[in-house]
C-alpha cells in the first residue's frame, strides 16, 4: 500500500519545490513592485554612423543607464526599434547580460545594422524635410529566474537636415 502512495508524495515535494522556487523568484518583481527595488533609469546619449558595409549600414546608439538601487542591477539582455518619420526602419535584440553597479551609471552601445533595402527611405525622409523626426524605442530585461521583467524605453527626438547630411556627409562622396 504505501507504494501505492509513494507516486503522491513525490509529486507533492516536486510540487511544493516549483511553489517555493516561484515565490523565491518572484521577491524580485514583488520588491520592484513595492518599491524596494527602483528599475533603472535609461538616457539618451547620441548616435554614431559608421562606415557601410555590403549588406549593411552599422550604427551604434549610446544609453545611459543609471541604477538608484544600493545594489548591483543584473540585466539579462534588451531589445529595440528605429523609425524615421513614422517609418520602422530595423528591430532588433541581444542575450548580453549588463551589470549596473549600485547606484552606478553604465554606457551601453547598442549595435544597430541597418539593413542596406531602408537605406532609401531614410535618405529620402532626410533629404525631404528640413526637420526629420526619429523614434528610438526598446526594453532592457531585469534578471530573474522567470526571464526577466521588461524595463521599457522610449526617446523620440528630431534631426535638422544639415546635421543629418553632416553625420552622413563622408560616407555619401562619390568615390574618386
Amino acid at each position: 500500500m504505501s507504494k501505492k502512495f509513494l507516486p503522491h508524495a513525490q509529486f507533492f515535494k516536486i510540487f511544493l519545490l516549483l511553489i517555493l522556487a516561484l515565490l523565491l523568484s518572484g521577491c524580485g518583481l514583488r520588491n520592484l513592485a513595492t518599491g524596494k527595488i527602483a528599475p533603472p533609469t535609461v538616457e539618451f546619449q547620441g548616435i554614431t554612423v559608421y562606415p557601410p558595409e555590403s549588406q549593411y549600414w552599422p550604427l551604434t546608439a549610446k544609453l545611459r543607464l543609471h541604477n538608484p538601487n544600493p545594489e548591483p542591477l543584473r540585466l539579462k539582455g534588451y531589445d529595440y526599434g528605429v523609425a524615421i518619420e513614422g517609418t520602422d526602419l530595423v528591430q532588433g535584440e541581444s542575450l548580453d547580460s549588463i551589470t549596473l553597479p549600485a547606484e552606478g551609471d553604465n554606457l551601453v552601445e547598442i549595435p544597430i545594422l541597418l539593413k542596406m533595402n531602408a537605406v532609401p527611405k531614410a535618405l529620402k525622409a532626410l533629404l525631404l524635410k528640413d526637420r526629420l523626426k526619429y523614434d528610438l524605442s526598446g526594453g532592457f530585461r531585469l534578471a530573474s529566474v522567470l526571464g526577466g521583467l521588461r524595463v521599457p524605453f522610449h526617446f523620440q527626438g528630431e534631426i535638422t537636415r544639415q546635421e543629418g547630411l553632416e553625420r552622413f556627409r563622408d560616407f555619401l562622396q562619390p568615390n574618386t
